[in-house]
């Protein structure tokens, strides 16, 4: 009974019936944040269950580029994205490290605790329903094998990319920054390992060695595909 054009707004899910589940997306504080300032706030997870979606940091860093360059609405952070693709990856505030860092630091929390899943982007590309139905048991819907079809129908990329560019959402998170500009829609690129496309063969490649050096296997990502 919510109506699709408000999904990503909190209050539609407050007005819906008591047995949609409450949920609260967070990106676990600022993401602009060094690596030594990186802490879980583990209190404000109590009693919660937590699905912590994870993607692949290179794809992660060329997407933060792309949306404090094209998105933002503060002035400070989309300077951070005046500088060269190549080096924005390396940032202090935001880079590689930090995403590494902050994924790092979640998977020793998810060790401590039995009501944390680990969902990757990749999975729900590649095994779209059964990914989506793993997630919809685990916050605790009841959904049908057709119900989940059709919300993996709906939304597709091409889907997505299409309604957003018609102007079908009236919530701002599915608006482009700059209708005139492929970068600034939300729905962009919705690929895995995109950024080896984005960057040189060698920019790509230190990445990934990095992320195989420094990054907890439990995400799978330690091996270059």
């Amino acid at each position: 009974g919510i109506d699709e054009k408000e999904l990503l707004e909190y209050r539609t899910l407050r007005r819906a019936r008591r047995e949609v589940p409450r949920i609260l997306f967070t990106h676990d504080g600022d993401a602009m944040r060094r690596p030594s300032q990186i802490r879980i706030n583990k209190p404000a997870y109590l009693g919660r269950k937590v699905a912590l979606l994870v993607r692949h940091p290179g794809d992660v860093v060329v997407s933060r580029y792309y949306h404090l360059k094209h998105r933002s609405e503060d002035p400070a952070r989309r300077r951070l994205a005046d500088q060269p693709l190549e080096d924005f990856v390396w940032t202090e505030r935001g880079g590689v490290p930090s995403i590494v860092t902050f994924l790092n630091r979640w998977a020793e929390f998810a060790s401590e605790r039995s009501d944390i899943a680990i969902l990757r982007y990749e999975d729900f590309l590649d095994n779209s329903e059964s990914t989506l139905q793993a997630l919809a048991a685990f916050i605790g819907l009841n959904s049908s094998e057709r119900e989940i079809r059709e919300a993996v129908e709906f939304t597709r990329f091409e889907n997505l990319k299409a309604k957003e560019r018609e102007g079908y959402y009236s919530s701002k998170r599915l608006q482009p920054g700059s209708p005139g500009d492929e970068n600034s829609f939300k729905v962009r690129s919705g690929t895995a390992g995109g950024f080896r496309a984005n960057l040189a063969e060698d920019a790509a490649a230190r990445i990934d060695a990095y992320v195989v050096q420094h990054l907890s296997p439990i995400f799978g990502y330690s091996e270059v595909e």
